[in-house]
């Protein structure tokens, strides 16, 4: 797991990098997501945090919002990732 506090690189990355829709998972490239929402390619403003898309948007036309993967630690058990990019201990809501 990686711990937040202190580590620039895990803050860049985009919310979708943890969510459950994404279907191409571009690492630290803003721009090489895509998702169940946007196919073609998630929006710059979301992946960059300009824009949040963790509950519908009338803007962006879908219904498709951010949810956590569960991740699993066998050390310390169940967790997941919160939109701001917060590691929960625990099993997703």
């Amino acid at each position: 797991m990686r711990d937040p506090i202190g580590d620039e690189s895990y803050m860049s990355l985009p919310p979708c990098f943890h969510c459950k829709h994404v279907t191409q998972n571009g690492g630290q490239n803003p721009k090489g997501y895509k998702c169940k929402a946007f196919p073609d390619g998630v929006p710059a403003t979301i992946t960059l945090r300009y824009d949040r898309h963790d509950k519908v948007n009338v803007y962006f036309g879908d219904t498709i919002v951010y949810e956590p993967t569960q991740e699993y630690d066998a050390d310390t058990g169940p967790y997941y990732y919160n939109y701001e990019g917060m590691e929960i201990r625990g099993n997703v809501p």
